[in-house]
């Protein structure tokens, strides 16, 4: 899983204007670390086309998916 954490932390920086000096928190929400709503669909459509999966909407409870540790259980669990 520390994989698919890896690979949302650079589609994080890819999209936004963070820098990646440093590891980002896992566990710390995603509009903690800088990441607003539209650039939160944008790292989930990124996911989606590299692991080539879907995130259906109506399977995912997305109000809870508010961590970069929380979206790679659910990638986990697509790609299992």
């Amino acid at each position: 899983m520390n994989d698919i954490c890896k690979i949302i932390e650079n589609k994080i920086f890819l999209i936004t204007n963070l820098e990646a000096l440093r590891p980002l928190p896992t566990n710390d929400s995603f509009r903690s670390i800088g990441v607003d709503s539209i650039d939160y669909v944008s790292i989930v459509m990124e996911i989606e086309e590299h692991y080539n999966i879907e995130l259906v909407e109506a399977d995912i409870e997305w109000h809870k998916i508010n961590t970069i540790y929380k979206l790679a259980e659910i990638v986990n669990e697509r790609i299992s």
